[in-house]
């Protein structure tokens, strides 16, 4: 009978490398990097190997998961009802992708290898009650979509805008952040392709809830560099 893998369900030892309070500013040099991709800097190839190499040591130090426990699932109902009850500072493994909490236990990272297999929006009654929970021009937004295999539960459905606020953009769901699914959609459909994507939903400082102020949002392709966007959630 499917459910969690118990015998995956282990603490996590590592710890962070850096000292309490020093975080903010690494965040903000890594996030530095990820904007300003080393890669496309007029810079000596050897200083590009340099900030790369950097860039990943930042991301690896500051992930949550580094003070995680892990939770391994390999049925889908077992872990949508784990996630959502998620608890803080977990890491929750199904099928191809890692969801990460924060302190808070609210969605953090949602990371893993992409495949174009729907896992069929399998509550949306959830979805719905994640739209109201938000502002009345959101949606039950899904972090890794439906089409990746990305589940409707807690984890991967956050509030997140879903039509026009009146700044003259179309809304985020159907708009920028669908063109960079799309983007991955496109690669992925190579099958000579592994494509990876890596989402933060990002929380501002004194953001209580669960409606997530940012996605930065990356992906890459046969272990090449990753290539970030960050997305608004106005």
């Amino acid at each position: 009978m499917g459910g969690e893998c118990r015998q995956c369900r282990r603490p996590r030892a590592a710890r962070s490398r850096f000292r309490p309070g020093g975080a903010p500013a690494l965040e903000k040099i890594r996030d530095l990097l990820h904007k300003a991709d080393p890669a496309d800097l007029p810079l000596p190839q050897s200083a590009k190997d340099q900030l790369l190499a950097m860039r990943g040591k930042l991301d690896e130090a500051l992930a949550p998961a580094a003070r995680q426990s892990v939770r391994t699932f390999d049925d889908a109902a077992a872990f949508n009802r784990a996630a959502n009850a998620a608890e803080a500072n977990t890491t929750y493994v199904y099928g191809n992708f890692r969801y990460t909490t924060d302190a808070a236990g609210r969605p953090a990272v949602a990371e893993g290898r992409v495949t174009l297999t729907p896992a069929g929006r399998n509550d949306p009654d959830l979805q719905a009650q994640i739209r109201r929970e938000g502002r009345p021009t959101d949606v039950g937004f899904h972090v890794v979509a439906d089409r990746f295999g990305g589940q409707t539960n807690r984890l991967n459905v956050v509030a997140g805008n879903g039509r026009p606020i009146g700044d003259g953009l179309s809304n985020l769901n159907q708009g920028a952040y669908k063109r960079f699914e799309n983007t991955v959609a496109s690669l992925a459909e190579n099958p000579a392709n592994r494509v990876e994507v890596r989402i933060e939903t990002r929380f501002a400082e004194g953001n209580a809830t669960a409606r997530p102020d940012e996605f930065v949002a990356s992906y890459r392709v046969n272990d090449g560099r990753w290539r970030t966007q960050t997305f608004d959630n106005k």
